[in-house]
């Protein structure tokens, strides 16, 4: 036992509690870059999967933000929380939306993420996809067949954020889903 305690202290006075944060920060450049590789290094060194930084993002949120599906895709498949929030209440699903990355925003509503769940000024992820005019991160969550009626703290749908952006496109693709779903409950 006591060869055990002086490896443990020797341990602690080479690698001082530190190391856990470099290998954190370097566990989050992975993911942001698309590292695929290092990030799952930094996986099996033992990073925290769900931390955050002071942000409050964790790697999910950077990986979906930059779209890089294959980190995406590795980090949920090692247990990253879809519906973890940053200081803005964002989701990875919010962000990939707002940044248009179809593939990504498909992948992680087809893992369970909510498209309606609402951030601190009341937009969803349908009003992120409408602001940033992507017809592909719209429809890859038109599937699951979300209220388009919903409304964030200015009282606006996702049709009237894609209005207000010019998006006329997603007008139209918003009023086309909105008719279906009507048509479907009749």
């Amino acid at each position: 036992m006591n060869t055990f305690i002086t490896i443990l202290l020797g341990f602690f006075l080479i690698m001082p509690p530190c190391f856990a944060v470099g290998l954190n920060v370097r566990f989050k450049t992975a993911c942001a870059r698309g590292d695929l590789e290092g990030m799952k290094k930094a996986l099996e060194q033992g990073a925290s999967i769900n931390g955050k930084d002071k942000k409050d993002r964790s790697c999910l949120h950077l990986a979906a933000r930059a779209g890089h599906i294959y980190c995406v895709m590795e980090l949920v498949d090692s247990g990253a929380v879809l519906e973890l929030t940053n200081k803005l209440g964002h989701t990875p699903l919010y962000l990939a939306a707002s940044r248009g990355h179809a593939s990504t925003v498909l992948y992680l509503v087809a893992r369970g993420a909510d498209p309606t769940r609402k951030e601190r000024h009341g937009e969803c992820a349908l009003h992120a996809a409408s602001k940033s005019g992507s017809m592909e991160a719209l429809n890859a969550m038109l599937w699951t067949k979300p209220l388009l009626d919903m409304r964030d703290d200015a009282g606006n749908t996702p049709q009237e954020i894609a209005t207000i952006f010019g998006h006329h496109h997603i007008v139209e693709r918003l009023a086309e889903a909105e008719a279906a779903n009507y048509r479907n409950m009749r």
